[in-house]
């Protein structure tokens, strides 16, 4: 799906896989982000197709080319998004490794997907020490001093990955991770009626796409 959105297929298809994202969303019960990821497709989508129509010039040549690849990578953003909300690393890699997936591509993909949300609540953590201290006090404060901005979330946020580095790597050598080929796992792991409605409509969505390219 990444590949019919990024790559030369019609715009049209590329709402329907965000529409797609949208279900997904919402049937793994995360509405309010299933509302918000909604309302910035359509943004995207009609920054792209509003100066075609309505405007003339550079500027309006500019918009549609931003809209044109934002809305793309959306899409792109929203199904990685989705994972990360609904699988757990622990069945990621459960389900990767009872693929025959090599090692040297499951030890990335589970790192990553350990590492991103302990780093997302890290910000969230520094969001909320900058607010208490008082130091942007209104929202265009955030504009009127970019430079404080980075001092007061880049570093200490570099900080904290390199220590949620270490944490990571101490878990994964105490857990005896990559030591054994196929270790055994209490994840129950199955193909739900779920997953073959959404395999059916990725593949419907790439026929269309194949069809439309010939």
């Amino acid at each position: 799906l990444n590949v019919l959105v990024l790559g030369p297929g019609s715009m049209i298809l590329v709402m329907v896989a965000g529409i797609m994202v949208t279900a997904m969303f919402v049937s793994a019960r995360r509405n309010s982000i299933a509302l918000t990821y909604t309302a910035i497709i359509i943004c995207c989508y009609t920054m792209f197709e509003w100066p075609r129509y309505y405007a003339d010039g550079s500027i309006a040549d500019i918009l549609s080319f931003i809209g044109f690849w934002a809305t793309r990578l959306c899409v792109c953003i929203g199904f990685g998004f989705y994972i990360i909300l609904s699988t757990t690393p622990s069945a990621m890699n459960a389900a990767m490794t009872r693929l025959r997936i090599p090692r040297h591509i499951i030890v990335p993909i589970a790192v990553m997907t350990r590492f991103l949300p302990t780093q997302l609540q890290e910000l969230k953590a520094i969001k909320d020490a900058v607010r208490l201290r008082g130091i942007f006090p209104h929202w265009y404060s955030i504009l009127l001093h970019p430079m404080q901005l980075a001092e007061c979330t880049v570093v200490p946020l570099l900080s904290s990955s390199m220590r949620i580095a270490d944490d990571l790597t101490a878990s994964a050598l105490l857990r005896g991770f990559g030591t054994h080929p196929r270790p055994t796992t209490v994840e129950k792991l199955g193909f739900s009626f779920d997953d073959a409605l959404m395999l059916i409509c990725a593949l419907l969505l790439m026929s269309l796409d194949f069809a439309l390219g010939v």
